[in-house]
């Protein structure tokens, strides 16, 4: 077994590591973490998503109700948060504006 005398500069490196990380946590104010987006706004996003989606001609054959139900289901599994939810709808919106030059509700 080694032993901390083996390599000293070893333990100081983890000491350094565990005082840094606690000075960095103590003194950053930044929320940590993330809340997941509601239900409902699942279903916006689900909604406005499948009119892009519609919008370019996508999955005709699928229909829409089964789109809707595939992209709920891969979007709530997904625990998105709110600007995840802002960007994904966005790529969404900017993919069927660059395909038809126009969106859904014209």
């Amino acid at each position: 077994m080694l032993l901390g005398r083996d390599f000293p500069s070893l333990n100081l490196s983890h000491a350094v590591q565990i005082m840094t990380y606690t000075l960095n946590r103590t003194y950053d104010s930044r929320e940590r973490g993330y809340e997941p987006v509601s239900l409902a706004r699942l279903g916006q996003l689900v909604t406005a998503v499948g009119s892009h989606i519609d919008h370019v001609g996508l999955f005709k054959l699928a229909g829409k109700d089964d789109n809707d139900r595939f992209l709920e289901g891969i979007l709530a599994r997904a625990a998105l948060s709110e600007g995840e939810a802002q960007r994904f709808e966005k790529l969404f919106k900017t993919m069927a504006y660059i395909k038809t030059g126009s969106g859904p509700d014209k």
